[in-house]
């Protein structure tokens, strides 16, 4: 138990006896109505999940694939990297990284989401994403009028950044030939581009029916509460410092695999999954499994270098866990 060293305890004891009574109560009990009554004012926030395995840096929001339809792949890569300017970090037939690829968050330089696009004939079943992902550029103006004179359309907004909460900026929603939804806003900081070369991931909305049973599931992962979102109902996890948000809002819905190919590719069923880091994918399924989460997949070793298992969060969503087989930079960590 912490405890006062001894000169302030003499001083606290000499003080209290020199008060009368009832100074003394009403020193006690002030500070207690106070906290009472800005207690009452403050939204109520979940209620936290113990997970004491799970530190904030045991499960890293790392990855996202997006998953298209083989009639439209093409058309979707076309769009990523002549419309919007993405680089082409590699690709073999129907699958590519873009942007930065996996450099950058190995080597430690970067938190941003590395981003695959996959061919995926399970993913026809899906008719919309739950999740959209947000990308800071440096001036949204620009960029918009140069999709403007590409023909491009787009709905706009004026929002608050859950990934930039001090900041007040205008957005734009952006959605792709295969139908998956973007945000992009103004921040003119240092961590936003002036162009899409090698976008930064920083934000992941996703959309949920049973808000209670998401932040249970999510709060599991990342080891911290959430804290309130800009939006009425919604909540903001951090993976850890400089990472992507992940913002819960309401309006998503229950997901069912009820095709054999949903059921042996769960991740790759889905219009988009994403992918946590973590140190032993066996131990943290293990970890999951005892409080009730589903596995959908075994842990698996592939030949692109790695460890990964699925996981169904509380709206169905297939979750993937995974760690690399090469030396890579976790969190803070060189690992």
């Amino acid at each position: 138990m912490f405890e006062f060293p001894p000169s302030r305890r003499a001083a606290n004891r000499h003080l209290g006896d020199a008060r009368r009574p009832w100074v003394r109560y009403l020193f006690w009990f002030l500070p207690t109505l106070l906290l009472a009554g800005c207690a009452a004012q403050r939204p109520t926030s979940p209620t936290p999940v113990p997970f004491r395995d799970a530190r904030p840096s045991e499960f890293e929001l790392s990855f996202v694939g997006l998953c298209v339809p083989p009639a439209r792949w093409e058309q979707e890569f076309a769009f990523y990297t002549q419309t919007l300017g993405v680089e082409c970090h590699s690709r073999q037939g129907h699958w590519a990284v873009l942007g930065a690829g996996w450099e950058p968050y190995v080597q430690g330089r970067s938190r941003g989401l590395i981003w695959e696009l996959f061919e995926s004939s399970a993913s026809d079943s899906w008719s919309r994403s739950p999740i959209t992902l947000g990308i800071a550029v440096a001036d949204l103006a620009r960029f918009a009028g140069r999709l403007v004179q590409q023909g491009n359309a787009y709905g706009a907004s004026d929002s608050a950044s859950s990934a930039l909460p001090s900041t007040r900026a205008a957005s734009v929603n952006l959605t792709t030939p295969s139908g998956f939804p973007w945000r992009l806003w103004e921040n003119p900081t240092a961590a936003a581009r002036s162009d899409l070369h090698q976008p930064e991931i920083l934000e992941v909305t996703l959309r949920v029916e049973d808000m209670p049973g998401q932040i249970r599931f999510y709060q599991r992962l990342l080891g911290l509460p959430p804290t309130a979102g800009p939006e009425p109902d919604s909540w903001v996890f951090w993976s850890h410092f400089q990472g992507p948000a992940l913002r819960l809002v309401p309006g998503g819905h229950r997901h069912q695999r009820i095709t054999a190919a949903a059921r042996q590719q769960p991740a790759l069923a889905q219009p988009a999954f994403l992918g946590f880091m973590v140190r032993d994918v066996e131990q943290s399924r293990r970890h999951l499994n005892a409080v009730g989460v589903v596995s959908l997949q075994p842990a698996t070793h592939h030949e692109w270098g790695g460890t990964d298992c699925i996981v169904a969060d509380a709206d169905g969503n297939a979750v993937q866990l995974f760690i690399l087989d090469t030396e890579h930079s976790f969190g803070s960590a060189k690992h």
